[in-house]
């Protein structure tokens, strides 16, 4: 795509087609990288469509970054500490979330680990015993 034609991209106009709505997202943080991580990119699009958004991660700070991407743009949201993969965490979640926005509609599980930003065909075969260490 020419320079020209990357200018001429307009993002859609939201419609608020999530007003009124709860969603939870988990990985709802990011991490280090040039491009933006799914979580994080779907819980801003949640709260451009005017849902109320838990954000949900272990990394706290990285959720409340998010969090301030989306207040500063006039949306509401919540942090939530978490590890999906403790049941206890995620139970304390949505219970979080529905005291803090008085219910849930939308549940966005949106967890994985990167291993840094690129195309596919770049991608390490051994990340996979990474992410078995891991969890």
């Amino acid at each position: 795509m020419s320079s020209s034609a990357a200018e001429r991209v307009v993002p859609p106009r939201s419609e608020g087609r999530l007003a009124g709505k709860v969603a939870i997202v988990t990985g709802a943080g990011q991490v280090p990288g040039q491009n933006i991580g799914n979580g994080r990119a779907t819980a801003i699009l949640f709260a451009r469509e005017r849902a109320r958004v838990a954000l949900v991660d272990r990394e706290r700070s990285s959720a409340e970054e998010t969090a301030r991407e989306i207040e500063a743009a006039g949306g509401e949201a919540i942090v939530i500490a978490g590890d999906v993969g403790v049941e206890e965490d995620c139970r304390a979640a949505v219970a979080a979330c529905v005291e803090g926005f008085g219910g849930l509609d939308i549940v966005h599980h949106n967890v994985g680990i990167a291993t840094g930003d690129g195309w596919c065909e770049a991608i390490d075969l051994e990340a996979w015993e990474l992410i078995m260490r891991v969890n």
